[in-house]
């Protein structure tokens, strides 16, 4: 179940970052929430300390975007 939710999302992050390329007026900061959200997804599943490393970077990007485009 997990598996299959964090494909979707991982399909869903690559189509906000080729739309985000490709309209300037959509942050990028949306694909940064969708991939921290895959990686919680794999602390879940692999209780791996470098998923949350990933998960806290990815946040602060998104915030960083976030700020930047507002």
């Amino acid at each position: 179940m997990l598996a299959k939710l964090e494909a979707v999302l991982t399909v869903v992050a690559f189509i906000m970052l080729v739309i985000g390329f490709i309209n300037s007026g959509f942050s990028l900061g949306w694909f940064f929430v969708v991939m921290a959200l895959v990686y919680v997804i794999r602390y879940i599943e692999y209780r791996r300390w470098t998923a949350i490393v990933s998960f806290i970077l990815l946040a602060v990007g998104a915030a960083a975007l976030f700020f930047i485009g507002s």
